[in-house]
């Protein structure tokens, strides 16, 4: 498969090219274009279960005293540097240009983490986000305690709401349980076996699959209007950017973050399929076959 070409955009003067940026300080404070900055002082550090910046597996690591969210934006193993560094960056942009509407992890373009990264190339650009307290739709909807939180913080939603919310969440996490077991048991689930999907496996995972998406839509029709309103925002800003994955079929890159305050809001992250870039590497020209095709078996027919 032929690389990807992306179109070249001339930065601002006063922000340095990829391949030639050298942060003035090394600093995550500044507020001003995002500059490749020298991650090695980073150390891994553990966090309680649920606070996370991204839907994607990355570390936890804390630097000049504030915790990030560190991840590769692209492991696709025939990517090649200048092409990895190029997508990062657009995800990166793409995530400054959604704050100007809504909120979104501040996320930084960050290169020397051979340390945290294991066999990473010190020149390989990364993207530190910092850490919020935040869960994906598809972790805190099925959680009961979530309930209490929306009682306490929305006047209009009621004690009513609040137990029909814990009754649907508990079958949504005994759906969610089994259909993650279902993936662990095939783990050829995805593409099957030579290309061929194991139609048993299809048959049961498709129905399960369909009865959470019932239960979850019954969620968040439940949700107090102001979080409906800022989730549907939240999908215009990310159809702006022409992005193709705002909320998956495992209802993540969109969620609820928790403020210090106690007060809750939807946030969206991981904005890797926006602007011109595509699934897999891909732009977008290129890479439509590779979106549609990708979709497993499993999945319940669109």
């Amino acid at each position: 498969m032929p690389e990807p070409v992306f179109f070249s955009t001339a930065p601002p003067r006063a922000t340095p090219d990829i391949e030639s940026a050298s942060p003035p300080v090394n600093s995550m404070q500044s507020d001003s274009k995002p500059y490749v900055v020298d991650f090695s002082n980073a150390v891994p550090v553990a966090v309680e279960n649920g606070m996370g910046t991204s839907a994607n597996l990355g570390k936890v690591v804390s630097s000049e005293g504030e915790l990030f969210y560190l991840k590769d934006a692209v492991c696709y193993d025939s990517t090649s540097p200048v092409v990895s560094n190029a997508i990062t960056s657009r995800e990166v942009v793409s995530t400054e240009i959604y704050s100007l509407f809504l909120p979104a992890p501040k996320a930084r373009m960050v290169n020397e983490c051979s340390c945290i990264m294991e066999g990473a190339d010190n020149e390989k650009i990364f993207i530190a986000s910092r850490l919020e307290n935040y869960q994906d739709f598809g972790d805190c909807l099925i959680k009961e305690e979530l309930a209490d939180d929306l009682e306490r913080q929305f006047k209009e939603f009621t004690h009513e709401d609040a137990a029909a919310f814990k009754h649907n969440a508990v079958i949504a996490k005994t759906l969610t349980g089994e259909l993650t077991k279902l993936r662990d048991q095939h783990l050829d689930w995805w593409v099957g076996v030579d290309g061929n999907p194991d139609q048993e496996l299809v048959q049961v995972y498709r129905a399960k699959a369909l009865q959470l998406e019932e239960v979850m839509q019954k969620q968040f029709h439940i949700l107090p209007e102001a979080l409906q309103r800022q989730s549907q925002d939240s999908l215009g800003v990310s159809q702006l950017l022409g992005d193709w994955d705002p909320f998956n079929v495992f209802y993540k890159n969109m969620g609820i973050v928790k403020k210090g305050d106690g007060s809750l809001h939807v946030m969206r992250l991981d904005f890797g399929s926006c602007l011109d870039v595509g699934f897999q590497g891909q732009t977008k020209e290129n890479g439509y076959e590779i979106a549609v095709s990708q979709r497993p078996a499993v999945f319940p027919e669109l």
